[in-house]
């Protein structure tokens, strides 16, 4: 059974760890959220910097990413840009996705990276080829907001990803039916005998026992609300860790 351990945490398949993203815009309410989550019972913290107003500029963002490291210490960090296609906040040019992951990742300055399936493989690959010289986390994911598609296609696209370097596959399904949600139970048993690290989420309030059940399943991270939500179907992490026990 593979395990990913960042600082003091260990990502494994027998004991999910809670997630806590980060979707504020500016600089005075994303730090408040960070001493929040390190006050709070979450063991990681995700920061969703498509939400963050100036993104896109180099000479803010560092900076801003250098306060956070302040405040969160121990607390493991995973950075997030989440295309507009990918049910994010914002829409990019594959050359400036590169340019900001390449600048996160080459000052070491977060422990884990989340990187599109969909993007580029042009763009990705050295992104993952830079992780991992650099020995940062590769989360590599696909969500999709629409449709759950059959149990081998979701399979065969975590498996692809390891393929590619992820040291977590991770997969976001939204259901139309409890059949969809049956269909991410039964991918997500059949990944759990691999022994590889996998996040798999049927979202909604219809998947919502995907995310508390995440230990059961085998997925080695779910995500959890603290106030605000980044996804549909987020639990709030008092109400997640009641429901996980």
């Amino acid at each position: 059974m593979k395990t990913l351990t960042v600082k003091h945490t260990t990502l494994g398949l027998h004991n999910a760890k809670i997630c806590v993203p980060i979707v504020e815009t500016t600089e005075t309410e994303i730090l408040k959220k960070v001493e929040a989550i390190v006050a709070s019972k979450a063991d990681m913290m995700e920061w969703r910097v498509d939400f963050y107003e100036h993104v896109l500029e180099e000479a803010k963002l560092v900076p801003l990413l250098r306060k956070i490291n302040e405040i969160r210490k121990d607390m493991p960090l995973i950075f997030t840009f989440r295309t507009k296609n990918q049910g994010g906040n914002l829409a990019i040019e594959n050359r400036i996705y590169s340019l900001m992951y390449t600048t996160i990742i080459l000052g070491k300055l977060v422990d884990i990276v989340d990187i599109e399936w969909t993007i580029d493989p042009a763009i990705s690959n050295p992104l993952i080829e830079k992780a991992k010289k650099t020995g940062i986390g590769i989360i590599m994911s696909y969500h999709d907001f629409d449709s759950t598609p059959a149990k081998q296609v979701i399979v065969k696209r975590l498996k692809h990803m390891y393929t590619l370097g992820a040291d977590i596959a991770k997969i976001a399904n939204m259901p139309r039916s409890q059949k969809d949600v049956d269909t991410i139970i039964e991918a997500s048993q059949e990944m759990k005998e691999t022994g590889q690290l996998f996040i798999a989420i049927s979202m909604g309030e219809l998947g919502e026992f995907t995310r508390v059940n995440a230990t059961q399943l085998g997925s080695c991270l779910t995500y959890a609300a603290l106030g605000v939500t980044s996804a549909p179907g987020q639990v709030e992490i008092e109400d997640l860790i009641q429901q996980m026990k």
